[in-house]
């Protein structure tokens, strides 16, 4: 079943690394088959990171839209293990865990979900 994207005007969209602007009218475009996507309001900025949990995001959003992204899963899994679990609450324990589960799982845009969250 197709994925129906709707774009604002101006809005960005990158789509296997390809990033795609919108024009001066709202339009809207179906994805048929399997790709890697981000909206541009689902993006964070590399200047915009101020907590270690943005650095996360920022790394799961290069693993997402690169495939020659300069860090792996398992760096990020360990990343994860060894310096975020340790000393955090149990709501921020239950969201990395969701998180190392959907990258074990190859679902890297769940995973960023779920890190959006601790945001």
């Amino acid at each position: 079943m197709p994925l129906r994207i709707d774009l604002k005007p101006y809005e960005l969209i990158v789509v296997n690394g390809a990033r795609i602007r919108n024009g001066d009218r709202r339009s809207d475009f179906l994805i048929e088959n399997n790709c890697r996507f981000l909206r541009e309001s689902e993006m964070l900025r590399s200047e915009d990171v101020k907590t270690p949990y943005h650095a996360l995001y920022i790394q799961l959003q290069s693993i997402h839209l690169c495939e020659d992204a300069p860090v792996s899963i398992d760096e990020i899994i360990q990343f994860i293990k060894n310096k975020l679990v340790p000393g955090i609450s149990d709501i921020e324990r239950s969201y990395l865990t969701a998180i190392v589960d959907e990258l074990d799982g190859g679902s890297t845009h769940k995973a960023l979900k779920a890190c959006k969250k601790l945001l």
